[in-house]
């Protein structure tokens, strides 16, 4: 995992090590790019009144799938979550690997498809990076996009 610009981070993991910088994120400044996997805690993003549910939960990799001016100047931007939990085959589960720079093999699940406010992108008052993935996959993510929204 990687965090960037720890100049402006409370506290965060650089290649599994803890950090505490003396100031706060500002979470406004940061641009996110589509493309790039973060760690989000999707508990504050929806209603935990649910006892069992197939909605994804916890705190867990996601995807900025938002295009890029959506996300320099909205407060909402749009990502899918991803879990290393096996998955069903199915034409909206995007694998990825290592070569993704990803520790475990996981699934972007297209189908669950969300908008969060950035400010819920923090964790204990950072913003943690993971990754970022290539053309090639996002060509990928985004043929599923097209076939869960029925524009294919």
């Amino acid at each position: 995992m990687k965090m960037l610009h720890t100049q402006n981070v409370g506290v965060g993991v650089i290649n599994g090590q803890c950090y505490k910088q003396d100031r706060e994120l500002d979470w406004k400044s940061w641009e996110f790019k589509r493309g790039e996997i973060y760690l989000v805690n999707l508990d504050k993003n929806q209603n935990l009144s649910e006892n069992k549910s197939s909605i994804f939960r916890g705190t867990r990799p996601v995807l900025v799938v938002s295009n890029d001016i959506n996300n320099r100047y909205s407060t909402v931007i749009q990502i899918v979550p991803i879990t290393s939990s096996s998955k069903v085959k199915i034409p909206v589960h995007v694998k990825l690997d290592s070569s993704d720079k990803m520790k475990l093999t996981s699934f972007a699940c297209i189908e669950q498809t969300k908008c969060i406010e950035k400010n819920n992108m923090l964790i204990n008052g950072s913003i943690i990076k993971i990754t970022e993935l290539s053309k090639k996959r996002m060509c990928e993510i985004d043929l599923a996009i097209r076939i869960q929204f029925g524009l294919v």
